[in-house]
């Protein structure tokens, strides 16, 4: 999470914050001195006393509770990907299976049901995802009148909501609810990944930066989080049969709800953020 003057940039995973992180440090630290300085404070959390920072950097996927109360009420950020999108990041990129234990609640069930993870092919991953991660369980745990929402719709809600519990109350259904979560967003920009360089630029813009400064903002190039592990032009839609369209579009209800046109059109390779 980035803190300055002027606003908030929160970090969700897998959403295109490498890139908007990256952005935001030359943007703010252009010399090299302040960048050095500014590098002193986020590895090491060492700030010097008296030095004008121009932005301060916490846990890097803090979620919107965790902004410190003199930055509350500042415009935030935070970019929001299409979950076809994001689900075969994750695929690729390969953390789950490599990091099983903090992907799923019990990864003994999950090759009890779908057999060993290095033979996962996309649909499992789905699936198993839907069913065992930790952020279906944590729906499951907290809002059990709801019909089970996915990774993507609980971690969005609990990121960019203060207190979920208070938004979803006694909901039975999403739609239920989702005026609330709503309005409890207020003051959130979202910035759509895929198109990423657009919406971080009429942001800045909006926040009064220079358009000399923001315009290379629009071409400039991906930034990938590692090493890439997916083919530049491995679109979603590649994955999907409408089987499988159809159990994500029911699993992650919140997302459709807030953004419908993630279901409308297929969602362009991101100009900005890494395609793994």
């Amino acid at each position: 999470m980035i803190l300055t003057d002027r606003f908030v940039f929160m970090h969700v995973p897998k959403t295109g914050g490498t890139f908007v992180t990256r952005v935001l440090r030359e943007l703010l630290t252009p010399n090299l001195w302040d960048w050095r300085i500014h590098a002193v404070g986020r590895r090491y959390g060492v700030y010097f006393p008296g030095y004008p920072y121009k932005y301060r950097e916490i846990r890097q996927h803090a979620m919107r509770k965790h902004i410190p109360a003199r930055f509350s009420e500042l415009p935030i950020a935070s970019c929001v990907r299409n979950p076809y999108d994001i689900y075969v990041s994750g695929y690729t990129f390969n953390w789950w299976r490599e990091n099983p234990e903090r992907w799923f609640v019990d990864p003994n069930a999950v090759v009890s049901e779908f057999g060993p993870l290095e033979n996962f092919d996309f649909p499992a991953y789905v699936r198993a995802t839907i069913k065992h991660s930790h952020w279906s369980n944590t729906c499951r745990k907290n809002y059990p009148n709801l019909p089970p929402m996915s990774y993507c719709s609980t971690e969005f809600l609990h990121y960019h909501v203060i207190r979920p519990k208070e938004v979803v109350a006694d909901a039975t259904r999403v739609e239920d609810f989702v005026p609330r979560a709503q309005e409890s967003m207020q003051g959130v920009n979202f910035l759509l990944t895929h198109r990423l360089n657009q919406d971080l630029h009429a942001f800045l813009e909006h926040q009064g930066f220079p358009t000399e400064k923001i315009d290379p903002i629009l071409t400039k190039g991906k930034i990938h989080p590692g090493k890439p592990r997916r083919k530049e032009d491995d679109h979603w839609s590649n994955h999907y049969d409408e089987e499988l369209r159809a159990l994500l579009r029911e699993s992650e209800p919140l997302l459709f709800a807030f953004f419908p046109e993630f279901d409308e059109i297929p969602t362009p390779t991101p100009v900005g953020e890494t395609t793994s």
